[in-house]
């Protein structure tokens, strides 16, 4: 209940569809009645139920009203299949679904199930369909002590007024762009998510309510770029995760927003959202996310010039993997978060990525990092986008493949790119296969989709057109 009245206190939410705004005082009297609604309907603590609908108003009502019956919420991708839900449904055993905003609770299968459990307030799945899901548990004191450190942190009056464009299903979207915002006593402004989003809209709506502070990831910019330029003068603060940031990024960041401060972020579903940032004011800050904000980072690796694994220490971390025992014990032990990233650490800068493990391309023996190669592309002025992946090898185990966009009015051969590459790169990084398209296909979160690109990889190959 404390952690509510915070996020209620002295906040307002405008739902950016509707034009109408929310005091925090009508949100709690809101979600007060429909936690009572939902009570009479048969929900009991700890029961789990699916949050079907976001980025609204009503999103936050029903949230709140759910941690008030001390109910689990589990938001959820609004776009997932049916046979999708039904998995998650039965993975974590939830007992109903809100499918559409205002409606009562539907029953599933587990209703009737006495299967609480009282430490659980907020399950975020970060994975779907292939294989087991992963549904990350965090409980109100975990999310309350990140939301406590943040504000510690960061200049609460650069979040001031808060547009919020990425998912609420997922913990960047949820509890940085739009929990902090409230427990900071900020204006949320929610909208439509960036995948949804017009060019036109999204100038239109930081401008018309004067925003100061936005969240993006790099297909927002790239959505941007052909777009007439109109400047983003309110904004004083804007973060880019996602992504390894590059000169292009920035470039790109600045033509819209030239005065704003911009940092790359870092922080995962298991950290509840941000846990450090970086001010990226030139190529040489590319890859660097700073120092923790409220954690401590440990890197493997003996000296700051080598890589390492990335462990996170500090409050607000995941509580476990919902129904993952072996996982939960082996990346959430004695509360230290063992990340599955790569990276290196500058006393100056703090933290600097470098990919991930399981990313690593594995050549012959030689490891080849696929961020290194896409940033070394990326200083070729034909490339607009450009991402790196592997490919399966009989011999070698990988090999290297990228997928290319060049820019308007500009083409390069894969024997072209081969060339310039030799002047650029070691030649075991040097990618044995191009693939070139018109985008980059990404998920919802803003990632480039590589399973998606290693799928059309294997169809054009079988086309015999790579």
């Amino acid at each position: 209940m404390n952690l509510i009245s915070q996020l209620c206190n002295n906040s307002h939410i405008t739902d950016v569809e509707t034009s109408q705004t929310t005091s925090g005082v009508e949100l709690l009297s809101k979600a007060k009645k429909r936690c009572e609604d939902f009570k009479n309907q048969g929900l009991q603590t700890g029961q789990r139920v699916f949050i079907e609908y976001g980025n609204s108003t009503s999103f936050f009502i029903d949230l709140f009203a759910l941690w008030l019956a001390g109910a689990c919420a589990v938001p959820i991708d609004p776009s997932n299949p049916d046979i999708e839900v039904q998995q998650l449904i039965n993975h974590c055993k939830a007992s109903y679904r809100l499918i559409e905003p205002g409606n009562n609770l539907t029953e599933t299968e587990f209703s009737k199930l006495s299967s609480p459990n009282a430490h659980a307030d907020l399950i975020l799945y970060t994975s779907g369909t292939s294989g087991t899901p992963k549904g990350v548990v965090h409980s109100l004191e975990s999310i309350e002590q990140r939301l406590r450190c943040l504000k510690q942190s960061v200049p609460n009056e650069e979040f001031r007024k808060s547009l919020c464009i990425l998912p609420t299903h997922f913990g960047h979207g949820l509890i940085g762009n739009c929990l902090f915002p409230l427990f900071s006593g900020a204006e949320l402004f929610i909208g439509k998510t960036f995948s949804a989003l017009s060019i036109q809209s999204l100038a239109q709506t930081l401008n018309h309510y004067e925003i100061t502070f936005v969240s993006s990831v790099p297909s927002i910019w790239n959505l941007l770029e052909s777009a007439e330029k109109t400047l983003f003068k309110s904004v004083i603060r804007i973060h880019c995760a996602s992504a390894d940031f590059t000169e292009n990024l920035l470039t790109k960041i600045k033509s819209w927003s030239p005065t704003a401060d911009i940092y790359n972020v870092y922080g995962t579903t298991e950290t509840a959202g941000w846990v450090s940032g970086h001010k990226i004011t030139s190529s040489q800050d590319a890859g660097f996310v700073g120092h923790g904000w409220g954690m401590q980072f440990n890197i493997t690796g003996s000296s700051s010039e080598e890589l390492g694994n990335i462990l996170i220490k500090g409050p607000g971390l995941a509580l476990e993997y919902w129904g993952l025992p072996e996982l939960s014990e082996a990346r959430l032990k004695n509360s230290v978060f063992n990340t599955g990233d790569i990276g290196r650490w500058n006393s100056d800068k703090g933290l600097q990525l470098k990919g991930r493990n399981d990313d690593l391309i594995n050549k012959g023996g030689l490891k080849v990092n696929p961020s290194e190669v896409e940033n070394v592309l990326l200083t070729n002025d034909s490339i607009a986008n450009v991402s790196v992946f592997p490919v399966e090898h009989s011999i070698t185990q990988h090999s290297v493949a990228a997928a290319v966009c060049f820019k308007p009015n500009t083409h390069m051969t894969s024997s072209e790119l081969e060339n310039w590459c030799r002047a650029h790169m070691p030649a075991y990084r040097i990618p044995s296969y191009w693939m070139i398209l018109n985008e980059l296909p990404v998920t919802i979160r803003g990632k480039v989709d590589k399973k998606l690109l290693k799928e059309l990889f294997l169809q054009k190959q079988e086309r015999h057109e790579i």
